[in-house]
């Protein structure tokens, strides 16, 4: 399992979660994930994993077929 993962978001998001999904699917060992969508607001970690619109979008997409399970909020 991989427990997170994610990304900062920006404009190359929505290829990188391609890429990443891709990856996950070819690692038969890998039997679920968690993908990381938050925002770290701490003055000394400026750090946004929030999925942009276009990400959640695609990450949509990507989720549809029967090989992956995705929960909803």
């Amino acid at each position: 399992m991989i427990e997170e993962f994610g990304t900062t978001i920006g404009k190359d998001q929505p290829r990188w979660l391609k890429k990443a999904l891709k990856t996950i699917k070819s690692k038969p060992g890998i039997k679920a994930t968690l993908y990381w969508d938050n925002m770290n607001d701490l003055p000394e970690i400026l750090d946004d994993h929030r999925l942009s619109e276009e990400s959640m979008m695609t990450l949509k997409e990507l989720l549809k077929g029967s090989y992956f399970i995705a929960a909803k909020k």
